[in-house]
């Protein structure tokens, strides 16, 4: 059911992004970024004890609230399409994106040692452990907009935007270098979760924008069901509950804009404005 709802809302932004396109010229509004994300989750399960040698002594059951990920890479391609203007400069407008970022989570195999605190793994032969996820996303939402990107204007330096919206999400998670022992450990977890998010533009001869995004839910990224191999003792689950997110966005085609469209008809007298 997961993956057919995901199916349709991926042709929907495809149709809709296509028809922007032919209404409102909106290739020259497309968008080419990278990102840096970091997540945050909890982590359940069952973890080895060691003794005050460093030899296994037990196993228990552990629960870590707040763990973040390392800092991840992705990629990032998107669009707006204007809806409804309203000043000058601003307008409302739909947006629309697709995300692809790596995610590595480290020690996922800690352990307690003697005095009771959670380390990482260092028993012979086993040592730590880390898990790597694909994550996949497919934004869309609300955004208010003002300035240069709002009315692709190439006078206008500064500009910003503000927006919400909903984010289906696909992950897929494995132990680094080791061969999964249950489906769900290199299988898919889906989510469907909300998000803001606000940028600054920066037009200079093309238009750059430094875009922060933050998303929230409950979001499954590993669960296994039983011990691997040597490296844990039991089965464990990673869930996410928030992640934030960075990006580095350019508009190739921005050195492009005009100001004269729907949205804007106010100012086509400007002899700056390269109307063609």
């Amino acid at each position: 059911m997961s993956r057919n709802i995901l199916f349709i809302i991926l042709i929907s932004c495809i149709l809709i992004s296509t028809t922007g396109y032919s209404q409102f010229r909106n290739w020259d509004r497309f968008e080419l970024g990278g990102n840096y994300i970091m997540a945050m989750g909890n982590f359940s399960g069952v973890s080895t004890v060691t003794d005050q040698y460093g030899n296994f002594a037990g196993d228990t059951t552990v629960k870590k609230r707040g763990i973040t990920s390392s800092v991840g890479y992705g990629a990032f391609i998107g669009t707006c399409i204007p809806f409804k203007k309203l000043g000058h400069e601003s307008l409302w407008a739909v947006s629309l994106g697709f995300n692809a970022n790596m995610i590595t989570w480290s020690n996922v195999n800690e352990v307690y040692n003697a005095s009771g605190s959670l380390v990482p793994n260092s028993m012979p032969g086993v040592g730590p452990a880390s898990a790597t996820t694909m994550q996949f996303s497919l934004p869309f939402g609300i955004e208010w907009k003002v300035g240069t990107d709002a009315i692709k204007t190439q006078r206008k330096h500064l500009g910003a935007s503000f927006g919400v919206g909903m984010m289906p999400i696909m992950n897929q998670t494995t132990m680094t270098g080791v061969q999964s022992y249950d489906e769900h450990g290199s299988g898919f977890n889906f989510g469907f979760n909300p998000y803001f998010k606000a940028e600054a533009s920066f037009y200079t001869r093309i238009c750059w924008k430094l875009r922060m995004t933050a998303s929230y839910g409950k979001l499954n990224y590993m669960f296994e069901n039983n011990n691997v191999g040597s490296l844990t003792d039991g089965p464990f689950r990673i869930q996410g509950v928030m992640s934030i997110t960075g990006t580095l966005i350019v508009m190739p085609f921005s050195g492009h804009w005009t100001e004269y469209s729907w949205f804007n008809t106010y100012d086509t007298y400007n002899p700056w404005d390269r109307l063609h």
